[in-house]
C-alpha cells in the first residue's frame, strides 16, 4: 500500500465532474502537492468560460503563493531572496 500511495499523489492531482442537466461543475484536488488546488480552480473555470460563451480558445490563468507555514519559515525565505 505504501509503494502505491506516491504513485497515488502523483498521478492524481485533479477531478472534476460535470452535469450537464443540472450545470452543475464540481472540481476536486488532492492536496499533498501545493498545485494542486490551482490547477483544479484553473480547470473548472476555465471549463466553464468555454461552456458559457461556446469558444474553446478562452483560458484562465491563476496563480498559487501560499504563504510561509511560520514566521521563522518566512523570515529564511526573505533572507533567501535577498
Amino acid at each position: 500500500m505504501a509503494e502505491n500511495e506516491a504513485a497515488v499523489n502523483f498521478e492524481n492531482i485533479i477531478a472534476a465532474v460535470i452535469d450537464p442537466t443540472s450545470k452543475n461543475f464540481t472540481g476536486y484536488f488532492n492536496n499533498q502537492p501545493l498545485h494542486g488546488p490551482p490547477i483544479s480552480l484553473n480547470h473548472l473555470t476555465t471549463a466553464l468560460l468555454r461552456y458559457v460563451t461556446n469558444d474553446p480558445q478562452f483560458k484562465v490563468t491563476v496563480t498559487n503563493e501560499p504563504m510561509p507555514y511560520n514566521i521563522q519559515v518566512g523570515i529564511k525565505w526573505t533572507h533567501f531572496l535577498a
